[in-house]
Protein backbone atom coordinates (compact mmCIF):
# COMPACT_ATOMS: atom_id res chain seq x y z
CA UNK A 1 0.00 0.00 0.00
CA UNK A 2 1.77 3.10 -1.29
CA UNK A 3 -0.12 5.90 0.47
CA UNK A 4 2.16 8.71 -0.64
CA UNK A 5 1.76 7.78 -4.30
CA UNK A 6 -2.02 7.48 -3.94
CA UNK A 7 -2.15 10.89 -2.28
CA UNK A 8 -0.15 12.40 -5.13
CA UNK A 9 -2.58 10.90 -7.64
CA UNK A 10 -5.60 12.23 -5.73
CA UNK A 11 -4.05 15.37 -4.27
CA UNK A 12 -7.22 17.48 -4.60
CA UNK A 13 -9.15 15.11 -2.34
CA UNK A 14 -6.28 14.99 0.15
CA UNK A 15 -6.02 18.78 0.30
CA UNK A 16 -9.78 19.09 0.71
CA UNK A 17 -9.70 16.70 3.66
CA UNK A 18 -6.82 18.62 5.24
CA UNK A 19 -8.66 21.91 4.87
CA UNK A 20 -11.83 20.41 6.31
CA UNK A 21 -9.90 19.10 9.33
CA UNK A 22 -8.25 22.50 9.81
CA UNK A 23 -11.72 24.05 10.01
CA UNK A 24 -12.84 21.28 12.40
CA UNK A 25 -15.56 20.26 9.96
CA UNK A 26 -14.77 16.62 9.22
CA UNK A 27 -17.87 14.51 8.70
CA UNK A 28 -18.73 11.46 10.80
CA UNK A 29 -19.04 9.38 7.61
CA UNK A 30 -17.37 9.33 4.20
CA UNK A 31 -18.02 7.17 1.14
CA UNK A 32 -15.03 6.93 -1.21
CA UNK A 33 -16.05 5.40 -4.53
CA UNK A 34 -14.45 4.72 -7.89
CA UNK A 35 -12.64 2.02 -9.82
CA UNK A 36 -10.35 -0.36 -8.01
CA UNK A 37 -6.80 0.93 -7.89
CA UNK A 38 -7.70 4.62 -7.65
CA UNK A 39 -6.35 5.00 -4.09
CA UNK A 40 -9.50 4.79 -1.96
CA UNK A 41 -8.02 2.56 0.73
CA UNK A 42 -4.81 4.56 0.83
CA UNK A 43 -6.76 7.81 1.18
CA UNK A 44 -8.77 6.33 4.04
CA UNK A 45 -5.53 5.79 5.95
CA UNK A 46 -4.32 9.23 4.89
CA UNK A 47 -7.47 10.70 6.41
CA UNK A 48 -6.70 8.87 9.65
CA UNK A 49 -3.24 10.46 9.54
CA UNK A 50 -4.77 13.89 9.00
CA UNK A 51 -6.94 13.27 12.06
CA UNK A 52 -4.08 12.37 14.40
CA UNK A 53 -0.91 13.86 12.93
CA UNK A 54 0.28 17.09 14.58
CA UNK A 55 1.71 18.10 11.20
CA UNK A 56 -1.60 17.84 9.36
CA UNK A 57 -1.03 14.42 7.81
CA UNK A 58 2.66 14.39 6.93
CA UNK A 59 2.60 10.60 6.34
CA UNK A 60 6.13 10.39 7.76
CA UNK A 61 6.04 10.98 11.54
CA UNK A 62 5.82 8.19 14.11
CA UNK A 63 2.07 8.67 14.52
CA UNK A 64 1.49 8.46 10.76
CA UNK A 65 3.72 5.40 10.47
CA UNK A 66 1.79 3.69 13.26
CA UNK A 67 -1.45 4.34 11.38
CA UNK A 68 -0.11 3.30 7.99
CA UNK A 69 1.32 0.10 9.48
CA UNK A 70 -2.14 -0.75 10.82
CA UNK A 71 -1.06 -0.51 14.45
CA UNK A 72 -2.96 2.53 15.74
CA UNK A 73 -5.43 1.51 18.44
CA UNK A 74 -8.11 3.96 17.29
CA UNK A 75 -8.08 2.97 13.62
CA UNK A 76 -9.91 -0.24 12.68
CA UNK A 77 -10.22 -1.88 9.27
CA UNK A 78 -12.43 -4.59 7.84
CA UNK A 79 -12.35 -5.91 4.31
CA UNK A 80 -13.42 -8.94 2.33
CA UNK A 81 -11.83 -12.06 3.80
CA UNK A 82 -9.61 -14.15 1.53
CA UNK A 83 -12.08 -17.03 1.27
CA UNK A 84 -15.15 -14.81 0.84
CA UNK A 85 -16.67 -12.58 -1.82
CA UNK A 86 -18.45 -10.08 0.43
CA UNK A 87 -18.33 -8.41 3.81
CA UNK A 88 -20.57 -10.30 6.21
CA UNK A 89 -22.86 -9.17 8.99
CA UNK A 90 -20.63 -11.06 11.42
CA UNK A 91 -17.67 -8.83 10.50
CA UNK A 92 -19.78 -5.75 11.16
CA UNK A 93 -20.92 -7.12 14.50
CA UNK A 94 -17.31 -7.89 15.43
CA UNK A 95 -16.41 -4.29 14.58
CA UNK A 96 -19.22 -2.99 16.75
CA UNK A 97 -18.08 -5.25 19.58
CA UNK A 98 -14.57 -3.83 19.30
CA UNK A 99 -15.95 -0.30 19.51
CA UNK A 100 -17.92 -1.22 22.61
CA UNK A 101 -14.60 -1.58 24.44
CA UNK A 102 -12.89 1.47 25.89
CA UNK A 103 -9.85 2.50 23.88
CA UNK A 104 -6.57 3.12 25.66
CA UNK A 105 -5.97 6.07 23.32
CA UNK A 106 -8.04 9.23 23.60
CA UNK A 107 -9.63 10.79 20.56
CA UNK A 108 -11.92 10.04 17.67
CA UNK A 109 -12.10 6.41 16.62
CA UNK A 110 -11.95 5.64 12.93
CA UNK A 111 -13.25 2.57 11.15
CA UNK A 112 -12.62 1.71 7.51
CA UNK A 113 -15.00 -0.63 5.68
CA UNK A 114 -13.34 -1.75 2.46
CA UNK A 115 -15.92 -3.16 0.07
CA UNK A 116 -19.14 -1.76 1.49
CA UNK A 117 -20.69 -2.34 -1.94
CA UNK A 118 -20.20 -6.11 -1.49
CA UNK A 119 -21.82 -6.24 1.95
CA UNK A 120 -25.10 -8.05 2.38
CA UNK A 121 -28.29 -6.10 3.04
CA UNK A 122 -28.17 -7.25 6.67
CA UNK A 123 -24.56 -6.11 7.03
CA UNK A 124 -25.32 -2.70 5.52
CA UNK A 125 -28.32 -2.26 7.79
CA UNK A 126 -26.12 -3.01 10.81
CA UNK A 127 -23.62 -0.45 9.60
CA UNK A 128 -26.38 2.11 9.18
CA UNK A 129 -27.31 1.74 12.83
CA UNK A 130 -23.63 2.03 13.74
CA UNK A 131 -23.37 5.31 11.78
CA UNK A 132 -26.43 6.78 13.44
CA UNK A 133 -25.77 5.61 17.00
CA UNK A 134 -22.07 5.59 17.95
CA UNK A 135 -21.37 3.14 20.75
CA UNK A 136 -20.60 4.71 24.14
CA UNK A 137 -21.09 8.13 22.51
CA UNK A 138 -17.46 7.99 21.41
CA UNK A 139 -16.77 10.34 18.46
CA UNK A 140 -16.29 8.21 15.36
CA UNK A 141 -15.51 8.60 11.68
CA UNK A 142 -16.63 5.86 9.31
CA UNK A 143 -14.88 5.60 5.95
CA UNK A 144 -16.62 3.34 3.46
CA UNK A 145 -14.93 2.21 0.25
CA UNK A 146 -16.86 1.10 -2.82
CA UNK A 147 -16.11 0.27 -6.44
CA UNK A 148 -19.80 0.39 -7.37
CA UNK A 149 -21.69 3.10 -5.52
CA UNK A 150 -24.99 1.81 -6.92
CA UNK A 151 -24.59 -1.26 -4.69
CA UNK A 152 -24.54 0.85 -1.54
CA UNK A 153 -27.97 1.32 0.02
CA UNK A 154 -29.44 4.82 -0.27
CA UNK A 155 -29.75 5.18 3.50
CA UNK A 156 -25.98 4.86 3.90
CA UNK A 157 -25.18 7.06 0.91
CA UNK A 158 -27.41 9.83 2.23
CA UNK A 159 -25.53 9.90 5.53
CA UNK A 160 -22.05 10.12 4.00
CA UNK A 161 -19.96 12.74 2.31
CA UNK A 162 -19.40 11.27 -1.16
CA UNK A 163 -15.96 11.49 -2.76
CA UNK A 164 -15.42 10.14 -6.27
CA UNK A 165 -11.95 8.86 -7.11
CA UNK A 166 -11.16 9.32 -10.80
CA UNK A 167 -9.08 6.78 -12.67
CA UNK A 168 -5.48 7.77 -13.26
CA UNK A 169 -4.35 8.34 -16.84
CA UNK A 170 -2.58 5.61 -18.79
CA UNK A 171 0.49 7.83 -18.99
CA UNK A 172 0.58 8.16 -15.21
CA UNK A 173 0.08 4.43 -14.73
CA UNK A 174 2.95 3.68 -17.10
CA UNK A 175 5.17 6.09 -15.15
CA UNK A 176 4.24 4.33 -11.89
CA UNK A 177 5.04 0.92 -13.34
CA UNK A 178 8.37 2.11 -14.69
CA UNK A 179 9.18 3.55 -11.27
CA UNK A 180 8.55 0.05 -9.91
CA UNK A 181 11.27 -1.26 -12.21
CA UNK A 182 9.25 -2.52 -15.18
CA UNK A 183 10.56 -2.15 -18.71
CA UNK A 184 8.72 0.43 -20.81
CA UNK A 185 7.09 -2.14 -23.12
CA UNK A 186 5.92 -4.28 -20.20
CA UNK A 187 4.54 -1.19 -18.48
CA UNK A 188 2.61 -0.18 -21.60
CA UNK A 189 1.14 -3.67 -22.09
CA UNK A 190 0.09 -3.96 -18.44
CA UNK A 191 -1.49 -0.50 -18.52
CA UNK A 192 -3.61 -1.73 -21.43
CA UNK A 193 -4.67 -4.84 -19.49
CA UNK A 194 -5.65 -3.09 -16.27
CA UNK A 195 -6.25 0.42 -14.90
CA UNK A 196 -5.04 -0.72 -11.47
CA UNK A 197 -1.28 -0.16 -10.93
CA UNK A 198 -1.24 -2.50 -7.94
CA UNK A 199 -2.85 -5.28 -9.97
CA UNK A 200 -0.46 -4.59 -12.84
CA UNK A 201 2.53 -4.94 -10.53
CA UNK A 202 1.17 -8.24 -9.19
CA UNK A 203 0.65 -9.50 -12.75
CA UNK A 204 4.26 -8.58 -13.54
CA UNK A 205 5.49 -10.48 -10.48
CA UNK A 206 3.44 -13.54 -11.44
CA UNK A 207 4.83 -13.46 -14.97
CA UNK A 208 8.36 -13.10 -13.59
CA UNK A 209 7.84 -16.17 -11.41
CA UNK A 210 6.59 -18.18 -14.40
CA UNK A 211 9.65 -17.19 -16.43
CA UNK A 212 11.88 -18.12 -13.51
CA UNK A 213 10.33 -21.58 -13.23
CA UNK A 214 10.76 -22.19 -16.96
CA UNK A 215 14.49 -21.44 -16.80
CA UNK A 216 15.14 -23.76 -13.84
Amino acid sequence: MNVKRAVENQIEIFNMLKQTKAKDRLSHAYLFYGEQGTGKKEMAYALACIMYCKNGGCLECDVCKTILDGNHMNVDYIGILNNKTAISKEQVLDLQDEFSKTSLVEGTRIYIVDGIDTATQAAQNSLLKFIEEPINQTPTIGIFLANEISNVVNTIRSRCILEHFSSISKEKEIDILEEEGLEELDAILLAIITNNPTEAIELAKDESKKRSHKTT
